[in-house]
């Protein structure tokens, strides 16, 4: 089977803000439509060491940032702005979630809120980036996996899986 290139659109990405009580998680809001670009981007350490017995790497542990790159929205209200929302949530502790469906996966994160940019270039839209740092490891998931193997995927009954 070739391997097909995955377009990334069609993405829905929603924000959650912080619990208004223990246990009840904020108001949740899709910012598809102000994001253009939501990348979870990864950095591992890689430190090269000399040791007595010869060269070698040291790898650390992985963090994560989430970086948005986003159409400033403050027109769409405190509700629905992810503008809003950023600057609203400053320091708190939220949960973003993208939807690839053409990719079949969902990615979700518990995030650091920080705010983004307010205003622009004169005659140009009005852009923002931020980098949202994360807690933790993302949580990739398989929204249509029904755990069931179809009759081509199954093994042939000499064969042992794996």
């Amino acid at each position: 089977m070739a391997l097909q290139s995955l377009y990334f659109e069609n993405i829905v990405f929603e924000v959650t803000g912080p619990e208004v009580t223990p246990g009840t998680p904020g108001p949740t809001i899709d910012v598809s439509c102000s994001g253009r670009g939501v990348v979870l981007t990864p950095d591992t350490p890689i430190e090269e060491r000399t040791k007595l017995c010869g060269k070698g790497k040291a790898v650390g542990e992985t963090s994560w940032t989430l970086d948005l790159d986003y159409d400033q929205d403050w027109n769409e209200g405190d509700a629905a702005s992810l503008s809003f929302f950023l600057i609203n949530n400053n320091g708190k502790q939220g949960t973003a979630t993208i939807t690839w469906a053409a990719a079949d996966t969902v990615a979700e994160v518990d995030i650091i809120i920080t705010p983004g940019p307010y205003g622009g270039t004169a005659g140009e839209v009005a852009e923002g980036t931020v980098s949202l740092p994360v807690l933790g490891q993302p949580a990739f998931t398989n929204p249509i996996a029904t755990g069931t193997t179809t009759a081509a995927e199954a093994p042939e009954s000499d064969e042992v899986p794996v």
